[in-house]
């Protein structure tokens, strides 16, 4: 489903993409210089595949392809290269049930070149996601943030659950996708990177959990920690962050009420040193409220959906 508004919040259309597949999730959607290009997941009648695909102006759908692998796929974030292609990030069920990180490039006109699975980093029972990218600022290759050593406990009989442990990840690679430099924060608990943004310091700031809860964190430009804030008291995550022109940062997400019944919706300032200088909560008592995406205005504004 994609909807286009107005800059006052006007619908001025909206599409139902349901004419390919049994299903279809839209995970990420940019511009494009005739429309838009996006990525997902779609259904298949025995598994969930990575897709990809062009959209016109008025939301049509142009071109759409899938990754056929003999298990699921998924894409959770993409960005457009240097030659006019797109890079996509995310997961591919290697092994069977273990993710292992999963990289897709495209040409400029859709057409898959190559995919990579990184079968390094995944064991019998490990698991990895890839959830953001962004091109570097100097044009040598591309930043992506995920997750990795995520645990998983093997019950009898084959079937898989969740521990509590995961490490957040943070990587560099090459046109080619050959990993240049990277940096595992090896916690103990189930902490992990699902985006990020490169600040005017030249270093990195994080959104994610710790612990389960929604947290910023800091890197300098050598990828060393410089200072991490948990946002929230229980379970949450961030969806957006920005970085303020008069000093400090914005974090978009969720979290738990205090009576840990509900999710609310939370937007965040803080200082450049991580100090929490106001947070907003949005919701409706003993109903889950989200932001899964935010943008600012050119006023300063903030809008979310």
């Amino acid at each position: 489903w994609t909807i286009q508004m107005n800059s006052y919040g006007d619908t001025s259309q909206s599409k139902l993409l349901n004419n390919v597949g049994l299903g279809r999730w839209l995970l990420d959607i940019i511009p494009t210089t005739s429309g838009f290009a996006y990525i997902g997941n779609q259904d298949s009648i025995t598994h969930a595949n990575a897709c990809f695909g062009f959209l016109d102006k008025e939301g049509n759908v142009l071109k759409h392809t899938i990754v056929v692998r003999p298990n699921w796929s998924r894409s959770w974030a993409m960005t457009q290269t240097q030659d006019g292609g797109y890079l996509c990030v995310g997961t591919y069920a290697y092994n069977d049930a273990v993710g292992a990180p999963y990289i897709i490039k495209y040409n400029a006109l859709g057409d898959l070149l190559w995919d990579s699975v990184y079968v390094q980093y995944a064991a019998k029972n490990m698991h990895s996601r890839l959830y953001d990218i962004e091109p570097t600022k100097d044009g040598t290759g591309y930043y992506i943030a995920g997750l990795t050593n995520e645990g998983f406990y093997e019950f009898p009989g084959g079937k898989y659950g969740d521990i509590d442990q995961a490490d957040p990840w943070f990587f560099k690679i090459d046109e080619k996708g050959n990993i240049l430099k990277e940096v595992i924060f090896v916690n103990e608990g189930w902490d992990l990177f699902s985006e990020f943004i490169q600040t005017q310091d030249g270093g990195y700031l994080f959104g994610g959990m710790s612990d389960f809860m929604l947290s910023a964190t800091k890197l300098d430009s050598n990828h060393e920690l410089v200072w991490e804030t948990k946002i929230t008291k229980y379970e949450g995550s961030s969806q957006n962050m920005f970085e303020l022109p008069n000093g400090g940062y914005l974090v978009v997400g969720k979290g738990y009420d205090d009576q840990k019944i509900s999710y609310n919706a939370i937007v965040t300032r803080l200082s450049t040193t991580g100090t929490i200088l106001w947070k907003r909560e949005y919701g409706v008592p003993t109903m889950h409220d989200y932001i899964f995406e935010a943008i600012r205005t050119e006023e300063g504004d903030i809008i979310g959906d």
